[in-house]
């Protein structure tokens, strides 16, 4: 193996792992907003502005959020700019406000 590994077990190592994370955010998910806002001194609500000011987006118009987590780019886009925004769920069913 290139990384050292001895190929046994690393398969079972690659999903506990994805399991770990894939639960973190599960577990997280329904503070993640409150503490993004809290901890970045609401500077995430100022870049998603700033962002979707400057997309060139213009209603009518659509909007693509892949892996859009807990969905704050897609509401910013939705209420901003009026436009239809076509989002993709989260890996985290948890993370997904409306599911």
């Amino acid at each position: 193996m290139a990384c050292g590994g001895s190929g046994r077990g690393e398969g079972n190592l690659v999903r506990s792992t994805a399991a770990a994370i894939r639960g973190f955010f599960e577990r997280s998910a329904r503070t993640y907003d409150l503490l993004n806002h809290l901890f970045s001194l609401n500077i995430d609500r100022k870049w998603r502005r700033i962002l979707v000011r400057s997309s060139g987006v213009t209603a009518p118009g659509e909007v693509l959020d892949a892996c859009c987590g807990t969905g704050d780019l897609a509401i910013a886009f939705a209420r901003r700019l009026r436009v239809r925004v076509v989002e993709e769920r989260s890996s985290s069913a948890a993370g997904w406000r409306g599911g």
